[in-house]
């Protein structure tokens, strides 16, 4: 018998995105790491009419990635999934933006980490407020 299907993930009160990420349309009003200023308490206060690049984004919990408990506010990472390039050598890919100061070493982070990794993804960690991100390689993290 087919499982029945599960309903559509919902942001809920996560807002991790509204910080973490510069969005298309509100890069001047709104980059990396400065809370938009549409955010409030409650949620976006421009959701009906927000823009292009909010409307658009789909972090990979929204997608299905992880339990409910690996919410992007909850695990202290925003995953985002790329799509593979062979033109160009690259597979697919998962960016791991750090919302606080070392929330990766957390062990629930870590751990949603190492899985992304041994599935053979290349994981980027983009660490909270720095402007580039690290490489995680093989094998990832290291034991110890």
């Amino acid at each position: 018998m087919a499982s029945p299907p599960t309903a559509p993930r919902r942001c809920g009160p996560c807002q991790a995105c509204c910080t973490a990420y510069p969005i298309e349309g509100l890069l001047e009003e709104s980059p990396r790491w400065v809370p938009c200023h549409h955010r409030k308490a409650q949620g976006c206060s421009v959701y009906p009419r927000r823009p292009d690049g909010c409307a658009t984004f789909r972090c990979a919990w929204l997608d299905g990635w992880g339990s409910e408990g690996q919410r992007p506010d909850l695990l202290g990472l925003l995953v985002e999934f790329l799509p593979a390039r062979p033109r160009i050598g690259l597979g697919e890919r998962a960016i791991a933006t750090e919302l606080a100061p070392q929330a990766a070493a957390r062990g629930d982070a870590r751990e949603a980490l190492r899985t992304l990794h041994a599935a053979g993804r290349a994981v980027y960690l983009v660490p909270y407020r720095a402007r580039g991100f690290e490489t995680l390689g093989r094998p990832w993290p290291a034991p110890g």
